[in-house]
């Protein structure tokens, strides 16, 4: 198993939103899904897209995890949170609540959010500004 049960709680209240991960469709998300990992994963699971999702992250060799993983937070990154409809503000701004915690889970794996995207993070605390004005 890739993840413990508390990283796997994490990546569960990350990702799922009603069953929901972001504003993937159930073909899109199952495309998404074996481009990176080989496995369109609502196929495999016969279940939602989030629910899929933890039975992956469940199942999974780490290095298949780590590759979904890796690629879903990109796609969070740079597509989702950058582009999001109206209606997804406020899973977007729900899923800002877990971001840092989910990229500590990553960091074991290298991924490294932009600075940018840091930077623009609703959990970066002023303190934490605070030290690395500081620094440099």
């Amino acid at each position: 198993m890739a993840f413990n049960p508390v990283d796997l709680r994490n990546l569960s209240l990350f990702f799922n939103n009603g069953g929901y991960v972001m504003d993937f469709s159930t073909t899109e998300f199952d495309d998404f899904t074996e481009s990176v990992v080989g496995i369109p994963i609502t196929t495999k699971y016969q279940t939602s897209k989030a629910k899929s999702l933890n039975s992956f992250f469940s199942e999974a060799n780490d290095q298949e995890a780590r590759k979904l993983l890796s690629a879903l937070l990109e796609y969070f990154d740079n597509t989702y949170r950058k582009n999001s409809r109206p209606q997804d503000i406020d899973n977007v701004k729900r899923m800002d609540n877990y971001y840092e915690t989910i990229v500590h889970i990553s960091n074991s794996w290298n991924y490294t959010p932009s600075q940018d995207l840091l930077s623009k993070s609703s959990l970066r605390s002023k303190s934490l500004d605070h030290q690395l004005s500081e620094i440099g």
